[in-house]
């Protein structure tokens, strides 16, 4: 099946290659949280959760291994398996919400802004992954939290859970953004010294087949140090190798 090229597709690559290092701390926590549906939900929810998580967690990291190499048609169907991960934490946090116990809200509220964090971390590569990870959590977070305090708490105290809600929220969303634009920058600056540094060795190289050409060599002696340095030419010319170390007192004897 051949999957629609995305935009930016370097990006994907990045990101999946830099979510790779935190594969074997997912499924502990999987299996963690498994227990909580188990106890507080049902054992068959329970079972029919953890099995459609490994099931995606596995086709993630298949389609994470092949992005991580480079086959970058596989990014479109990399961010479908983000998405379905992402479903799934929602559905764990509504689970755990509709159990109506004090534990299973604060249980919710944990998964649900554990993998908004994650989201923001595991994101900063690539904004689309981010989003998707990031978003959905938030929103069911905000919805879960605010439906509770006004449907069970008096309308100032509802009104400061909301906004405090809210403004946790925004700072996930803004702390994510903030990674992504610092790592963007970074990545600017690494491709901006690649091509200095290339642009500089092919200037080098251009200068060693003029110097060659013309039989000129070149030398340079730092004062402080006393230090002799030869280019390749000059070694050439007076016919030694590149173990051979110049000094003041052997290059007067050439």
């Amino acid at each position: 099946m051949a999957w629609p090229q995305l935009e930016n597709a370097e990006a994907l690559v990045r990101n999946a290659r830099h979510n790779a290092r935190f594969g074997g701390v997912r499924l502990p926590i999987v299996t963690v949280v498994s227990g909580f549906l188990w106890q507080l939900s049902s054992p068959l929810v329970a079972l029919i959760w953890f099995a459609a998580m490994l099931l995606v967690e596995r086709v993630a990291t298949l389609l994470r291994e092949r992005l991580s190499k480079g086959a970058m048609q596989y990014a479109l169907a990399h961010l479908m398996s983000l998405a379905a991960m992402s479903a799934l934490w929602v559905c764990f946090g509504l689970l755990l919400w509709r159990s109506d116990t004090e534990l299973g809200r604060i249980a919710a509220t944990i998964g649900l802004l554990t993998t908004a964090l994650y989201g923001a971390l595991g994101g900063q590569k690539d904004w689309r992954a981010g989003a998707i990870l990031t978003t959905p959590p938030l929103i069911a977070l905000f919805a879960l939290v605010s439906w509770h305090a006004w449907s069970h708490w008096p309308v100032f105290e509802a009104l400061v859970s909301t906004l405090a809600t809210f403004g946790a929220c925004v700072s996930v969303l803004a702390a994510a953004r903030a990674l992504n634009q610092s790592d963007a920058t970074l990545d600017r600056a690494n491709r901006s010294l690649e091509q200095i540094s290339a642009r500089l060795a092919d200037s080098m190289d251009l200068l060693e087949e003029t110097s060659s050409l013309a039989e000129v060599g070149g030398w340079r002696l730092d004062l402080r140090t006393n230090q002799l340095e030869w280019t390749a030419q000059t070694r050439q010319i007076h016919e030694v190798d590149e173990r051979f170390v110049p000094t003041l007192e052997n290059a007067l004897h050439f």
